[in-house]
């Protein structure tokens, strides 16, 4: 495998790694899309990609385990609004043996509001750099909708360029949905978007209530009960079908230096996560992401991936914060 490719796989698994603050444990492709859908064949392989995630969803129904988990987990209200300014925005340079790969940007754009709740409109992008650029450019862009006062998802939004292949997407959550008897019915809603903007859509599936989703959660963390070696915080993100149940649980407490930002004391997380992705492929834990969480506010510092050889580390390093408080907690 020449450096290029190396430097390519490496970047695109960092991204996901991002992206979802590390749950998806594979390496992945940007974003976590394993598989892209070319638009000349937008239906046929649609269909194909939800008869393939249907045999998922059944393959998890006959685990005792995921169903008695899945059952026992809720999402609670974080407020936003108590950890999250708008206009922040975080940059981070990803890294592969010391060479600069791309940038990743996480802002909080703006406070708007939907179905007359305050609403939160987040934006993961990522960007490769001149050098990344000549061999495979990258160009992507998520967009989540969240509540402000409770942290629950509304909406996910996706927009990829990625050398050869583009495509959006979206995720859709109705909490508001109700039976014919009247009956509270939350559902999700997955769909595809071809150029013209016409959607191919999966029919509704039911949710158990509230959701993150892979941008959301990286928020939601702030608000979270991480504290101490040990602590550890489970919850279910959106995906096609099935939620994904994930959790993060801290595994050491370090400090870390970052030029031109300063030295931060940190809790070290390690993600992980069952069920399917938004591709429909299934997830499963293989180690080796960390998260360096500032200890106070638990705002991204920097993310790890260790994958197969020959590829090994890769980092992504917080480099610019703007409009957010982690200054205030800088080590003298």
């Amino acid at each position: 495998m020449t450096k290029q490719r190396c430097a390519i796989k490496a970047l695109s698994c960092l991204v996901a790694a991002l992206a979802m603050a590390g749950w998806a444990a594979r390496p992945l492709s940007a974003l976590d899309l394993p598989r892209f859908f070319s638009h000349r064949n937008l239906s046929e392989q649609a269909a194909a990609e939800m008869r393939a995630e249907e045999k998922i969803s059944e393959e998890l129904d006959q685990s005792a385990d995921y169903r008695s988990r899945y059952q026992s987990i809720q999402n609670r209200p974080i407020r936003l609004q108590s950890h999250v300014k708008p206009g922040e925005e975080l940059v981070f340079q990803a890294k592969w043996r010391g060479l600069p790969a791309g940038t990743l940007r996480l802002a909080a754009k703006r406070l708007t509001r939907l179905k007359n709740r305050p609403v939160f409109v987040f934006e993961l992008q990522v960007t490769s750099n001149d050098f990344m650029g000549a061999f495979y450019p990258v160009d992507n862009s998520v967009i989540s909708y969240a509540d402000a006062n409770d942290g629950h998802s509304y909406l996910l939004r996706r927009n990829i360029s990625e050398r050869h292949r583009r495509y959006k997407d979206r995720l859709e959550f109705k909490y508001d949905s109700r039976l014919e008897n009247g009956l509270p019915d939350p559902v999700s809603r997955y769909s595809l978007v071809d150029e013209l903007g016409r959607e191919e859509a999966g029919a509704p599936f039911p949710i158990p209530g509230a959701m993150h989703d892979m941008v959301s959660s990286i928020y939601c963390l702030r608000g979270m009960d991480l504290r101490k070696i040990g602590d550890s915080q489970s919850f279910l993100l959106g995906s096609r079908q099935k939620p994904v149940i994930a959790s993060v649980t801290v595994v050491a407490e370090e400090q870390l230096n970052l030029p031109g930002l300063g030295k931060f004391a940190c809790l070290v997380v390690e993600p992980s996560a069952n069920g399917a992705n938004l591709s429909g492929h299934p997830l499963a834990t293989r180690g080796g992401e960390k998260v360096w969480l500032e200890k106070h506010c638990r705002i991204p510092l920097q993310v790890s991936a260790e994958l197969p050889w020959p590829v090994g580390q890769v980092i992504a390093s917080l480099v610019n914060a703007e409009k957010c408080d982690l200054g205030r907690y800088a080590l003298k």
